[in-house]
C-alpha cells in the first residue's frame, strides 16, 4: 500500500575465483512498514555475464550482514532480533554457519557475553582460510584500533594481524 517504501543495497561478498562468470552478493531489501524499517538480506549469486540471479542463503528477518570464508561459503551473519528502528534498543543477532546449515548463537558464548556491547568497540573484517577464524578490528593497547584474527567458538585473540602504534 501507500504506507510501504522499498529501499535495496547490495554488497559483493566473494568473487568466486573459481568461477569467473559468478559472484557472490548480499541483496538486501528493505520495506518500511509504517516507521519501521523491515530488512531481508538475501545471499545471491548472480551471474555477471547475463545478470541472472540465484539465492544461496535466503534472508533471515534478524540478519543484516552475512560474510563469506575464502571458499564462497557463509560462515557468519549478524543483525538485530526484534529491531525497533533504534540499534540501542535492539538485542543483537550473531550467528555462526556451520557446515550443515545450522546456527550456532555467539551471542551465548562466554566471550560475547563478557562484553556488554561488543559491536561498539568490534568490527568483522572477514573470515580467515579457517572457517572457525574471523578477523576483527579492535582497540589496541595503543589507543588505536588493530586488525586480530579471532576464535569465533572461544573468542581467543589467536594472532595480531596489525596495530598502529601512534
Amino acid at each position: 500500500g501507500s504506507d510501504q517504501q522499498r529501499a535495496t543495497a547490495a554488497r559483493v561478498i566473494h568473487y568466486l575465483p573459481d568461477e569467473p562468470d559468478h559472484i557472490l552478493m548480499t541483496l538486501n531489501e528493505a520495506i518500511m512498514k509504517g516507521r519501521v524499517w523491515a530488512p531481508r538480506v538475501n545471499v545471491v549469486k548472480v551471474n555477471v555475464r547475463n545478470g541472472h540471479t540465484n539465492v544461496v542463503k535466503p534472508g533471515r528477518r534478524s540478519i543484516t550482514f552475512w560474510a563469506s570464508d575464502f571458499h564462497g561459503n557463509i560462515r557468519l551473519g549478524y543483525g538485530y532480533q526484534n529491531f525497533t528502528g533504534s540499534t540501542k534498543d535492539s538485542e543483537r543477532v550473531f550467528v555462526l554457519v556451520e557446515d550443515n546449515g545450522s546456527l550456532t548463537d555467539l551471542t551465548k558464548t562466554d566471550w560475547f557475553s563478557a562484553e556488554e556491547n561488543w559491536f561498539e568497540e568490534h568490527s568483522v573484517e572477514g573470515i580467515s582460510e579457517d572457517p572457525n577464524v574471523m578477523y576483527i578490528s579492535a582497540p589496541s593497547q595503543y589507543g588505536t584500533d588493530g586488525i586480530y584474527a579471532m576464535n569465533m567458538r572461544t573468542g581467543e585473540i589467536l594472532e595480531t594481524v596489525f596495530e598502529h602504534k601512534n
